[in-house]
C-alpha cells in the first residue's frame, strides 16, 4: 500500500505544478518516476521518435542552455549513462553531436552533449527547440547570426 500511496504522490507533484507545457511535465514525470523507481527510468523512457522529440524538448527547456554569439547549444548531465542515451536520440533526429566529459574538484563528473554544426542546430530549432522565450530568442538571434536564415 505504501508504494501506490508514494506513487500517487509522485503524480500529483507533477501535476500539481503550474507548467502548462506537456513536453516539461513528461520530462518530470520520466525523471521523477526514475528516482522513485531506482533504475526503473528504462520501463518509463520514450519509444517513438515524436515520443523521445516530446522528452527531449521537455530536458532542454529544464537543463539546457543555449549560447548565441557562439550558437552554442549544449545539455550538462552527471549520469554519463543518461547522457549518452538523450545523445543516441538526438542522433536518431539527424542531429550531429559530440558529447565530453568534464572533471574538477567541484564538479566529479559532469558529460556536456554539443550539438555540432549549423545544419544540427538548424534541425534543432525545427524538431527541439525551447518553451522558454529567452533560449528560443537566443536561438533564432543565433542561427540568424550565423546563416541567411530570416525567417
Amino acid at each position: 500500500f505504501s508504494l501506490i500511496k508514494r506513487l500517487m504522490v509522485l503524480l500529483m507533484s507533477v501535476f500539481k505544478r503550474k507548467e502548462t507545457d506537456t513536453r516539461k511535465r513528461l520530462y518530470r514525470l520520466c525523471l521523477y518516476s526514475c528516482i522513485f523507481f531506482n533504475k526503473g527510468l528504462y520501463k518509463l523512457l520514450p519509444r517513438t521518435l515524436e515520443e523521445k522529440k516530446f522528452y527531449l524538448q521537455g530536458l532542454y527547456d529544464a537543463e539546457g542552455s543555449i549560447e548565441k554569439n557562439k550558437l552554442a547549444i549544449t545539455l550538462s548531465q552527471k549520469n554519463i549513462d543518461d547522457l549518452k542515451l538523450w545523445e543516441s536520440w538526438l542522433n536518431e533526429l539527424g542531429m550531429q553531436t559530440s558529447t565530453s566529459i568534464l572533471t574538477s574538484r567541484i564538479i566529479y563528473k559532469c558529460g556536456v552533449i554539443r550539438i555540432l554544426g549549423i545544419d544540427s542546430k538548424i534541425k534543432f530549432h525545427n524538431l527541439i527547440g525551447f518553451r522558454i522565450k529567452r533560449k528560443q530568442d537566443s536561438l533564432e538571434a543565433g542561427i540568424k547570426k550565423n546563416t541567411m536564415w530570416g525567417g
